[in-house]
Formats: C-alpha cells, sequence, structure tokens
C-alpha cells in the first residue's frame, strides 16, 4: 500500500513539473485554429475554385457541401476547365443530371488529407484506390513528390496548390477533369428488356 502511494504521489510530482514546465515556455506555436467555413462557403471563396463553384451551383448542390455530411472534394482549379468547351455539359435543366453525375465522382465521403493520402500509398505500395459518391474508383499514386488521381476512364489529374479544411469535409484541389461526364451520356437510365 504504502509503495502504491509513493508511485501515485511521484505521478502527481512529475506532472506537476511537467505542467510547469509548459508554463514557462513561451514560444510554443498555438494550435492550427479550426475552420470555420463550410465546404460550399470554402468553394465559392476560392478565387481560384469559380469555374467549379459555378458548375456546383448549376447542379444545385450547394445545399449538400452545407449539410452535414462529411467529404473530400477533388476540386478542379480553373485552369483545368480551358480545354473543356466540347465537353461540359451544357447548361439548363436537362443537363443537370450529368453535371450532379460529373462532381459526385470527385466526391470522396469523409474527411481525407493529402498526409493520409500520402502516407496510405507509401504503405500500400505505391497506388491506392478510394470510391467515389459517383459510385466509381480513383485511383491514386506518387511521382515523386506529386500525387496523381485517375478515374475510371483513364483521365489524370495532380492534387495541386494547398488543401482547404472545412468544417464539415476538405477541398483538395486538382490541376485536370478527370471525371467529367461526356455530352452525349444518357441523362436517365434506358427501360429495362421486355
Amino acid at each position: 500500500m504504502r509503495a502504491s502511494r509513493k508511485l501515485i504521489c511521484a505521478l502527481f510530482a512529475a506532472t506537476g513539473l511537467t505542467l510547469s514546465a509548459c508554463d514557462n515556455d513561451r514560444t510554443a506555436t498555438p494550435p492550427e485554429s479550426l475552420p470555420t467555413e463550410t465546404l460550399a462557403t470554402a468553394v465559392a471563396s476560392t478565387a481560384d475554385l469559380s469555374d467549379f463553384a459555378a458548375m456546383v451551383n448549376e447542379a444545385e448542390l450547394g445545399s449538400v457541401f452545407d449539410g452535414r455530411g462529411v467529404y473530400t472534394v477533388l476540386a478542379p482549379i480553373n485552369s483545368a476547365f480551358a480545354d473543356t468547351e466540347g465537353s461540359q455539359p451544357k447548361d439548363g435543366v436537362e443537363s443537370r443530371p450529368l453535371l450532379v453525375a460529373s462532381i459526385r465522382r470527385q466526391i470522396l465521403p469523409g474527411y481525407i488529407t493529402l498526409e493520409a493520402i500520402r502516407q496510405s500509398i507509401d504503405r500500400h505500395g505505391g497506388k491506392i484506390q478510394m470510391r467515389t459518391l459517383g459510385d466509381t474508383l480513383v485511383t491514386f499514386s506518387r511521382e515523386g513528390e506529386v500525387i496523381q488521381v485517375t478515374g475510371e476512364s483513364g483521365q489524370s489529374a495532380a492534387l495541386t496548390g494547398n488543401p482547404t479544411p472545412a468544417t464539415n469535409g476538405a477541398i483538395l484541389p486538382i490541376d485536370g477533369l478527370m471525371a467529367l461526364a461526356p455530352d452525349d451520356a444518357p441523362t436517365t437510365s434506358p427501360d429495362p428488356p421486355a
């Protein structure tokens, strides 16, 4: 019993010394501030994502990005849209399903950091796959320090710029459109065979 008391007293004494030592360290860096913007606000307020923000608005998905679900968005930067004039879905009600499908192929469920992707690639021999909300697989690979993401169609993009954390997920900017739905994709499923 006495040995236990001495051990407990020693632990409290050590803890007290450690805590007082922390109080004396005024040079410690403060923790990073927590994000205050939702995905919708973060996308809309990032200048280099204005084309993607317009796509989200056209698809009427702002409320999803403002909701309670937690997502990681592979968001194409503006230069990714430069050569897609003929491949982007046209404006209008009939194009909304194509836009929604395109965007869902660029969204991963959960909060995924760039560092977690990098570590997972290294741990799994150079490649990892994740399923998007559009029920497609994207493959992450690494070429030096550059992380590439490739969609099922073979379109590839590099993660670029700084990730943006949000209250309900994260935005990982990419330099290409690896999941854009083609113009001639059917907007409704065909009738089942009779």
